[in-house]
Order: structure tokens, then C-alpha cells, then sequence
């Protein structure tokens, strides 16, 4: 009596072989990732695709490395989706009040920059020569706001508006050392008339996303004021 000997096949470890849960789990750490570190989406999906070649590879030649490509490639896909989901803005009303309009902006200081002094020079043309003016002192300070003044047919009032603004504050020219300056802190009053903007976008492929890195920040806007302290 003969017998045949059959030999089961071990199962392809394609896609199908990471369950629905973990691709489900990998997938929100890629986005949950976003949430830590600012990544580039053009980097972001360039990676992407090399990782999925990995996992076309590992299926054919190396099985035994299919659950970390694969693992790797949820995590990307959920990154990207995360980069790619437009972000509104934390602060609705306070974004709708940045229109450039001088405004009364009331709130407290929740960060504040070293004061900085910084020197400009330009081309003197009947000279040829670089000429030095005066120094002017900057320090960059994070408001939270409490107020903003809103203008209507009507009236014109302090409406409590909540949301984060940077302020770049400028010293007169002649105030030049930092010894002289007493400096913003954080959980001082401020009242200033400042014209709020959102923060420019740059459309270049692959540009710094100045308004995502604000964002994340909590600032929905950013102005400049020049600043004489009593």
C-alpha cells in the first residue's frame, strides 16, 4: 500500500495577513504622530512609496519582514492623511478679526522672547558706502487674548474674543541698549492697538509652513506695535 505524502502550503503573507485591527491602530499613530512633530507632507509621501515597494519585496523574498513594512507603511499613510487634512483655525472669531483694521486687543502674556537688538544697513547711492542707523530693540511676546475691539454702524466695543496672537514690539530707535529696556513677561496686562494678519503662506512646493507651525502653537494671528513703556 502506498501512501502520498501531501505538504500543506504555508499561507501568503500578503496585505491580508495584518488584521483590520492593527492596520486600524498603526494607521492612528501615524496621525497621532503629527500631533507631536511637525513633518514636511512632500517628504512624508516620498516615503511612502519606497516603503511599499519594501512591502512588495518582503511578500516575494524576505516574509519574515512583512509585518514591519507593512507596519511602517500604516503608519505613513496615517501621517500623511493627518498632514493632508486642512486644519481649521483654534480660533474662528479671532481669525475672522484679522483683517489688517487697527484694533484695541486686550489679553495677558503667556511667552516672551529675549529682547533683541537688531542693526540695518543700506547703500548710501550718492556715496557708495553702507551707511548704519540708528538700533532698534524688538522682543517677540505670545498674547493670550482676552478682548478685541470690534466697530460696527452702531457702536464700538470691546467684544471678549478668545485665541493667541504674536506680537513683534518695537522700541523707539534711540532706546538701543537692553539695560534701558524693562522687558515683557509672561502674565503681564497688555492693551495695544495693534493690525492683526494671519500668517503668510508660502505655496512653493515643499516650502516651511509658517501657519501650521503657529498653529501648533496655539496662534491664530501675528502683528507688529511700537512700544514706549512708562
Amino acid at each position: 500500500m502506498q501512501f502520498e505524502s501531501s505538504t500543506s502550503e504555508k499561507p501568503h503573507a500578503g496585505l491580508s495577513a495584518v488584521p483590520l485591527f492593527h492596520a486600524a491602530w498603526l494607521f492612528a499613530a501615524g496621525i497621532a504622530f503629527t500631533h507631536w512633530a511637525w513633518l514636511r507632507p512632500s517628504l512624508v509621501l516620498v516615503a511612502i512609496m519606497p516603503v511599499a515597494l519594501l512591502c512588495g519585496l518582503a511578500a516575494v523574498r524576505a516574509q519574515r519582514l512583512i509585518r514591519l513594512t507593512q507596519a511602517m507603511l500604516w503608519c505613513l499613510l496615517g501621517a500623511w492623511c493627518a498632514l493632508m487634512e486642512p486644519h481649521p483655525a483654534p480660533a474662528p472669531a479671532l481669525a475672522s478679526l484679522s483683517d489688517g483694521l487697527l484694533r484695541a486687543v486686550e489679553g495677558t502674556v503667556v511667552d516672551a522672547g529675549a529682547v533683541r537688538i537688531e542693526t540695518e544697513q543700506y547703500l548710501n547711492e550718492e556715496y557708495g558706502a553702507k551707511v548704519t542707523p540708528a538700533q532698534e530693540s524688538t522682543e517677540r511676546i505670545d498674547l493670550h487674548v482676552s478682548s478685541v475691539e470690534t466697530v460696527s454702524d452702531t457702536e464700538d466695543a470691546q467684544t471678549p474674543v478668545d485665541g493667541g496672537i504674536r506680537l513683534t514690539v518695537r522700541w523707539p530707535n534711540g532706546t538701543a541698549s537692553q539695560d534701558s529696556i524693562v522687558a515683557f513677561r509672561c502674565g503681564e496686562r497688555l492693551r495695544a492697538k495693534v493690525r492683526m494678519l494671519p500668517p503668510q503662506v508660502y505655496h512653493d512646493p515643499g516650502a516651511w509652513s509658517r501657519e501650521e507651525y503657529l498653529l501648533d502653537q496655539g496662534i491664530t494671528s501675528s502683528s507688529s506695535v511700537d512700544v514706549a513703556r512708562d
